[in-house]
């Protein structure tokens, strides 16, 4: 049929040979198809291949929004707890070093608690906040799960102790880079595995699931079960004979603990010790009001001061 004797306004027709696949700064493929309208004009449009608006979302990537959103809200709350309560600092580190007192459990603490938060942070920047493509000024990045609970920590230690929090943040980071490093190698690493098992069909599409090759989230879950196990048992049931501090408070023992464990690397090169007599100072008050109401006999410290 003659185009002319078309009544349709705009027939649009899918130019295929400008149809190809591109890479984000992330090394995530994208899909561009450019359609050309009949008065002339042309239009393009990008299609992210790992979870865009193009694909129906799947199951996983509902449930891991789900957990990241509890674990932000979680971070959200304890850090507004305890700017709420306006006290000094050292009343923050006293009550997480109430549960660790002896050397061996401090070093544990020491290693454990960034452990943790670095398998959180691997986690959660492989899944973006939802709409956060709206913030941003390429329709393929968006800002993830990590990158709010990082500048959470960040922030709220910088109002809570500006110099902790200034020295922390540099640690933070680098944590962050790491994980999410980690998580766009691992994304490249399925990408060129599928698209070489793949090769013989030009217009197979690789579909990058969010969670990559798993790898890094398995690495993740290890890295956080032992660091629980090691803080737990033998940390507090073996070496201290008390129960940890996040179960007499949640808010405090996550909003504290990672500001206490780096703090505690400061105290043993020698910086900032004045906030660590007065953190201990405290730390001894405590104990004596904890050992005396028979609260929680079973701390080994209690042995010594009967």
């Amino acid at each position: 049929m003659d185009s002319n004797n078309r009544n349709d306004d705009s027939v649009a027709t899918t130019n295929n040979s400008s149809t190809n696949m591109n890479h984000t700064d992330a090394g995530v493929p994208s899909k561009q198809s450019v359609t050309t309208k009949a008065d002339g004009s042309t239009t393009s449009s990008t299609a992210i291949t790992n979870g865009g608006s193009s694909m129906p979302i799947p199951i996983s990537l509902i449930v891991a929004n789900i957990v990241c959103a509890f674990i932000s809200v979680v971070v959200v709350h304890s850090f507004w707890e305890l700017l709420q309560n306006d006290s000094p600092v050292e009343e923050a580190l006293a009550f997480y070093g109430l549960y660790h007192r002896y050397g061996w459990n401090q070093v544990i603490h020491f290693v454990g608690v960034p452990g943790i938060i670095w398998s959180l942070l691997i986690f959660t920047v492989q899944v973006p906040l939802p709409f956060s493509s709206f913030l941003t000024s390429s329709s393929s990045s968006s800002i993830t799960y990590g990158s709010f609970i990082a500048i959470c920590y960040s922030f709220c230690y910088i109002l809570i102790d500006p110099l902790g929090g200034i020295l922390y943040s540099p640690v933070l980071y680098g944590m962050y880079v790491s994980a999410q490093r980690m998580v766009h190698n691992d994304q490249q690493r399925y990408y060129k595995t599928h698209k070489s098992n793949n090769s013989n069909n030009n217009n197979e599409t690789t579909t990058i699931p969010w969670y990559g090759t798993t790898k890094p989230i398995q690495l993740a879950v290890a890295v956080n079960v032992l660091c629980w196990y090691l803080q737990i048992h033998i940390g507090h049931t073996l070496i201290e004979g008390a129960k940890p501090a996040i179960l007499e408070s949640v808010g405090g023992a996550i909003s504290v603990a990672p500001l206490f464990a780096f703090y505690e690397g400061l105290w043993m090169v020698g910086i900032n010790t004045q906030l660590q007599a007065s953190t201990q100072a405290l730390v001894d008050v405590y104990t004596q009001e904890i050992c005396t109401a028979s609260v929680n006999t079973a701390m080994k410290v209690c042995t010594t001061l009967q």
